[in-house]
């Protein structure tokens, strides 16, 4: 399975993301940004082999959607605001709470 993590600059919640669920057999993750000055932009092509596109908020749906044409029902948000650091706990807290209330058979954590 492919899954990208995707927020506005590719720093702290995509980032942590994606070191979520590196650990996780049978996931291939990446994480990129919508922002245009950053330098990992995502991309149609990473958008269109992505299983699922995470996002972190509601406005993050229609950029991805308008940035890579992709169907709303392959982006999953979690409505988690911009209010973390890399790697807090309490980001990947708020992360696997998320993923396992939308989502539940996506991954089992251990």
């Amino acid at each position: 399975m492919n899954i990208v993590f995707v927020c506005n600059e590719n720093i702290n919640r995509s980032k942590t993301g994606e070191l979520l669920f590196s650990q996780v057999d049978d996931i291939n993750v990446t994480s990129a940004a919508l922002h245009p000055l950053r330098n990992n932009i995502l991309s149609k092509e990473t958008a269109t082999k992505a299983d699922f596109i995470i996002c972190f908020e509601r406005w993050m749906i229609f950029k991805i959607m308008g940035l890579t044409g992709v169907a709303k029902d392959k982006i999953i948000n979690l409505e988690i605001v911009d209010n973390y650091q890399f790697g807090e706990n309490e980001l990947i807290n708020r992360i696997k709470s998320q993923i396992a209330y939308i989502v539940p058979d996506l991954v089992r954590w251990n």
